[in-house]
């Protein structure tokens, strides 16, 4: 009887930090020294929609921001704020913003494009969907959103926007398609719209392969700590 109390007490236990960790106003606990708070953002779902989920989020400088590629084709590319559904140009370093390329994705693939990237700062990050007009459309996100300046605001100028701008070149991330990634996502598939305390495998099978998670980690020091 010992045995079924103890059973019952650890049973309560894993339920509750599971409802927990289900619960989108969770918040974290502070991360370990030498860890990588990792972002998820979910790109379109599996029934097509042109959404970021989330489509806004705060970062730090030294968090990481995965992208994950759901059905059918999408990409995000890092813009600004004056000039939406177009690439950021070249710094005067002549860095560039990020460009994860196209990631068609469709229903019978066996694997989940991922693109990742470092945030350096907390300036703001404007990105959208380079696919066909899903920017005008409203597929765009933005992380470390500044004061006086929205997403909405962003979204409706991006309503006028004739052709959207395609970036030369994969860069400023880490693109799991180079060395694996993970199985195709079914279902509805669409999280909360606060959804940056979800696991990688959010909503309906979808999971990414270590391989793909590994590069979070490539010169760091401790675990990568999941948001």
């Amino acid at each position: 009887m010992k045995f079924l109390s103890v059973t019952s007490t650890v049973a309560a236990a894993i339920f509750s930090a599971t409802a927990l960790a289900q619960n989108s106003t969770f918040t974290p606990p502070p991360k370990p020294s030498g860890s990588i708070l990792t972002h998820v953002i979910q790109v379109g779902d599996a029934n097509g929609s042109l959404k970021f989920y989330p489509s806004e989020l705060t970062a730090s400088p030294g968090d990481m921001v995965q992208f994950h590629f759901w059905p059918k084709s999408h990409s995000v590319a890092q813009s600004t704020f004056a000039d939406p559904c177009q690439p950021m140009p070249a710094a005067a370093g002549g860095t560039k913003g990020f460009w994860s390329g196209m990631m068609p994705v469709t229903a019978q693939d066996t694997v989940m494009p991922v693109f990742s990237i470092m945030v350096n700062d907390t300036n703001p990050i404007w990105f959208y969907c380079a696919t066909g007009s899903h920017c005008q459309n409203g597929m765009t996100g933005v992380i470390n959103a500044p004061q006086g300046r929205t997403l909405a605001q962003y979204q409706l100028a991006a309503k006028s926007v004739t052709k959207t701008g395609i970036p030369d070149g994969v860069s400023g991330g880490t693109n799991s398609t180079d060395g694996g990634n993970s199985t195709v996502p079914s279902g509805t598939g669409a999280p909360g719209a606060s959804s940056t305390a979800k696991p990688v495998n959010a909503a309906s099978g979808l999971r990414v392969e270590a391989k793909a998670l590994a590069a979070l980690v490539l010169g760091a020091v401790g675990v990568v700590w999941l948001v």
